[in-house]
Parts: structure tokens; C-alpha cells; sequence
């Protein structure tokens, strides 16, 4: 979580998505925790999930501490220790442990380095002009497993696979399949910063009458506090009719309205989310319904027009397109930034009457 990040000294934005630096963190973080309650680790995982505040109160009203009556945190104390205790048996003596564990490192260092070596045999040959079969069949799809697009994202590291494998496309295309969870919906590259499948996603509102050249500015970052709540989107401000553009490629699996009304909790106004595949969404918000392109079921491109900067559903704000990133089929709303950047923040001074009318968008149509 951001806080926890914070408090181990990282940035959220950037440290916390290297997962060297991430799982040091949360080591450090369940090591205090354990200090705190005398070794008890019951007691440590349930702060740990829930907060120690729940747990044995705060500095100033403490309690007795105790497993907090929240349903994820009752289980959690429980899966955690017992998969713990499995892996503790399953270890065994740790001399022959060790000597196993050199066993398996011995053999991913020999399949790295065969695969890394007909990688580059496969490369050399398409720059050569004398493509190898598989790149050819590659390029032609004349393999079943490529013409479904199972297979051959990875080039010419998908020959080196299909010769490691001995020309088992389908268990290359397995391979493929499981990549995909890992460069899905966050890729963790070098620099420790998260990006989408082809790259880092597309900021979303551009060219069109922005007042910066990326296309509208930042009225509200993710996880601005407003009193009651924090928001769990980005707003990027831009005159009405400004181009709104698939973050990413995906399949249209929302569009709808939400007008605001006393019972509403997204107050969206029209609003269109784009399943990018492994639990990754995207949502557009407030744009205006007679600007919306897409429907239901439609498969869209990074980069495609979707709509237009509107105020849809909003009353007194000026224009602008509300954006999140969902994980888990929109069950965690996640920081935008690792995404799409910070944006530049709005000089208010900047806007006028464009963000407020339109000659063919009215404010909720």
C-alpha cells in the first residue's frame, strides 16, 4: 500500500513496483510487527493485513491485541501460517535442500544460456535476409498455433522455444499463455516501473485543443484527498470535444450511462471500460454520449478514438475525462501514474469557456 511504501522510505509512484525492493519492504514490515507482539505471528499477520490499529489499538487508546472480526483478515491468519507450515516440511534436511536447489539452478542457468544462443542464431538469419524455417513460419502463419495467435509473440525467442521443445508448438504456446500473466497486465521492466503490453499505456486525451501539447492537464491527481474520500482516478482537464483514446488495446465491455443522482457512488455520467485481458480495465468517464464510438463487444486498438472530453453527469465542473486502471476485473483501483505519468498540472487560469460549452454537446447529453 502507499502508505506502507512511504513509511519503509520508498516512492509509491516508482520504488514499490521494483519487486526486489517491494518484497524488502514487506519483510521489514512483518519483522516489526512481529518485534511488536512478542513473536506472535497470528497477531503479526493480522496487522500486517488489516493494520496494527486494529489489531491492539493506537499509541494513545491501546487494547488487548486481538484478530480484527473482518472476514479476508480471519482467513488470511489462518492460510498464511498453514502454508507456511507445508513449505517448512516440505524443506526437509537443508544440506540436501541445498545441493537440490544447485541441482535446479545448474539447469535454468544451461536452459538460459541454449535458449539465449538459438534466440540469436533465430535473429541473425531474419537479418540476414536467410530467415531460419521457424522464423518463416512465423511470418507466414503457416502453424496452426500461430494463425490462432497462441503463438509468436516473442519472435524469435518463440524459435528458440519451439527448438528447446522439438517442435512442440503447443507446448511453446502453453509457455506463451503463462508469459502473458506476468507481461499482461504489468510488465516489471529495469527501471522498476510498470508498463502495459506493448509498452507504457497511451495518455489518454490528446491532440485537439489541450492547453499542453500531451492534450489537457491534471485538475485532480489519484488519491487526492477530498475530506470523505480519496480519489481513485485521474481527471485531465481539456476543452469540450477534445479526442479521447484507448489507453490500450482491449475489448469494450462497458458503455453506458451513470447519471449522478443521491443513490449514485460513481456519478461517471457515460462512461466506456476496455478489458485489456489477465484482470487489467481501463474507464473512461464523463464524455459525452452523441461523442461515444464504440459499443459493447467492440475490440478497439492502443490509440483508437473512443470519444470526447464532455462533462457528462457533472454539473459545475469544467470538462474533462476521468481515468482509472483496474486490477482483479475491477475489484483495486490502482495508481494511474506507473500507467500514463503524472500529466502536468492545470494552470486554472488556463481555462475558458471551451471547457464549459459546446456547440453540439450539451452538459449531460
Amino acid at each position: 500500500m502507499p502508505a506502507n511504501c512511504q513509511e519503509a522510505g520508498l516512492d509509491p509512484n516508482g520504488d514499490c513496483f521494483d519487486p526486489v525492493k517491494n518484497i524488502h519492504a514487506g519483510a521489514q514490515e512483518i519483522a516489526r510487527y512481529l518485534k511488536k507482539y512478542q513473536g506472535n505471528l497470528i497477531y503479526a499477520l493480522a496487522a500486517y493485513n488489516a493494520g496494527p490499529a486494529r489489531v491492539s489499538g493506537t499509541t494513545s487508546n491501546p487494547k488487548p491485541p486481538e484478530v480484527p472480526a473482518i472476514p479476508e483478515t480471519q482467513n488470511y491468519v489462518q492460510k498464511v501460517p498453514m502454508y507456511y507450515d507445508q513449505y517448512k516440511k516440505g524443506m526437509g534436511d537443508t544440506k540436501a535442500d541445498l545441493r537440490k536447489l544447485e541441482d535446479v539452478r545448474e539447469k535454468m542457468v544451461s536452459i538460459a544460456e541454449k535458449l539465449a544462443s538459438d534466440r540469436q542464431k533465430h535473429e541473425s538469419s531474419s537479418k540476414n535476409g536467410s530467415p531460419t524455417a521457424c522464423m518463416n513460419d512465423l511470418k507466414k502463419k503457416s502453424v496452426k498455433e500461430v494463425r490462432e495467435g497462441k503463438v509468436g509473440n516473442y519472435g524469435a525467442l518463440t524459435c528458440a522455444m519451439v527448438d528447446y521443445f522439438t517442435k512442440s508448438w503447443d507446448k511453446v504456446a502453453k509457455i506463451e499463455e503463462q508469459a502473458q500473466l506476468y507481461v499482461g497486465p504489468t510488465m516489471i521492466v529495469g527501471s522498476g516501473k510498470p508498463v502495459s503490453l506493448g509498452g507504457r499505456m497511451l495518455w489518454p486525451v490528446q491532440v485537439g485543443g489541450g492547453v499542453h501539447k500531451q492534450g489537457g492537464c491534471v485538475s485532480s491527481p489519484y488519491g487526492q484527498n477530498r475530506g470523505t474520500y480519496y480519489h481513485r482516478g485521474v481527471d485531465i482537464s481539456a476543452p469540450m470535444g477534445t479526442p479521447i483514446f484507448a489507453a490500450e488495446a482491449g475489448r469494450v465491455y462497458i458503455s453506458k450511462p451513470d447519471p449522478m443522482t443521491s443513490t449514485d457512488p460513481i456519478g461517471f455520467g457515460w462512461y466506456v471500460g476496455i478489458d485489456h485481458g489477465n484482470g487489467l480495465t481501463t474507464w473512461y468517464g464523463h464524455m459525452p454520449t452523441k461523442s461515444v464510438l464504440v459499443k459493447v463487444g467492440d475490440y478497439v486498438q492502443k490509440g483508437q478514438k473512443i470519444a470526447e472530453v464532455g462533462r457528462n453527469g457533472m454539473d459545475v465542473t469544467q470538462a474533462h475525462l476521468h481515468f482509472e486502471v483496474h486490477m482483479n476485473q475491477d475489484r483495486d483501483r490502482i495508481d494511474t501514474t506507473p500507467f500514463i505519468g503524472k500529466g502536468v498540472p492545470c494552470n486554472r487560469s488556463k481555462f475558458d469557456p471551451s471547457y464549459y460549452s459546446h456547440p453540439i454537446y450539451g452538459v449531460n447529453e
